[in-house]
């Protein structure tokens, strides 16, 4: 495996390279590799049975935004996936993380998982103040991070403040290239935003244009691949809740 590894995506959202990523892609193909020993704590694989697109985070993420809410619990329950995933991964998704690079950028645009002035420190967007810092720390007009599972629009307006705003369901958002653009996905594979639904953002780069997405699937048959494995009941929980 190589030293350094690339880009995690599921759905429209991606995590960088760096000693987190590679730390936990080692856990995940070598069994020898010990998570509690500063690996990694969380891992997701897309609840439909799809392991080339897994999405990881760092142990020490875990640690600063996770723990204080999820206690032990998250712990086990992140070591648990961790232990079940190394069963179903193979030589080729490891090759599959080394080519891909940290973030992505057309037509002007960058697509990026998290923070995108500092995307390996694995920092949230999820107020004004952190957007407009984001907006303005990279060349870019137009950012779409994901991480936060929850959508969400930011503008830099003609006096320079960020402003916030929620987008709706299937009604396209026109970011006009005179302002800056900070667009937040939120999560195919598991929402929380309270809607138990499927949702992706539709990037139009020719109208330039985000339009929020939501899919209906079955989720009681989700839950059911979950218990069916013997992954921990809170993961079917998070499901049922999008939350």
């Amino acid at each position: 495996m190589k030293q350094e590894l690339g880009l995690v995506a599921v759905g429209y959202q991606v995590l960088g390279p760096g000693v987190f990523v590679r730390k936990t892609a080692a856990c995940l193909v070598d069994p020898a590799v010990d998570p509690r020993r500063g690996g990694v704590n969380f891992i997701q694989v897309d609840q439909r049975g799809v392991v080339d697109h897994v999405v990881l985070e760092s142990a020490a993420q875990c640690h600063q935004e996770h723990q204080p809410a999820l206690g032990r619990n998250g712990v086990e329950t992140g070591e648990a996936v961790i232990a079940w995933t190394r069963t179903v991964l193979n030589p080729a998704h490891s090759q599959f993380l080394s080519n891909l690079p940290l973030f992505v950028q057309t037509a002007g645009a960058r697509f990026v998982h998290a923070e995108p002035k500092s995307p390996s420190m694995w920092n949230y967007v999820t107020e004004e103040g952190q957007a407009g810092e984001s907006m303005r720390a990279v060349q870019d007009w137009c950012v779409i991070c994901g991480h936060v599972h929850v959508p969400c629009v930011y503008h830099i307006d003609d006096h320079g403040a960020a402003i916030r705003f929620t987008p709706r369901q299937d009604i396209a958002v026109r970011f006009a290239r005179t302002r800056r653009w900070l667009g937040v996905v939120p999560s195919v594979g598991q929402p929380r935003d309270g809607i138990p639904m499927a949702s992706y953002v539709e990037w139009d780069e020719g109208a330039a244009t985000y339009t929020l997405r939501r899919v209906a699937y079955d989720v009681p048959a989700a839950v059911a691949k979950i218990h069916a494995v013997g992954l921990p009941e809170r993961l079917a929980d998070r499901l049922l809740r999008g939350r």
